[in-house]
């Protein structure tokens, strides 16, 4: 019993979650056609990224 209470002490869990997102605009962004014409657009695109990190910590 005391063995696993040292463990319980000195070792922990760590998590860290966190989210980003954007929707950045493009102005007068240049489109090249395979005909060689060439476009001049603005728009823009949504995206976002998910990011999970796990961890042992060790007390000293």
């Amino acid at each position: 019993m005391y063995f696993n209470n040292f463990l319980m002490n000195r070792y922990f869990i760590l998590a860290h979650a966190d989210y980003m997102g954007a929707k950045p605009e493009f102005r007068n962004a240049e489109t090249h056609t395979s005909t060689g014409e060439t476009e001049k657009n603005t728009f823009s695109q949504t995206f976002g990224t998910f990011n999970f990190t796990p961890g042992i910590g060790y007390r000293l």
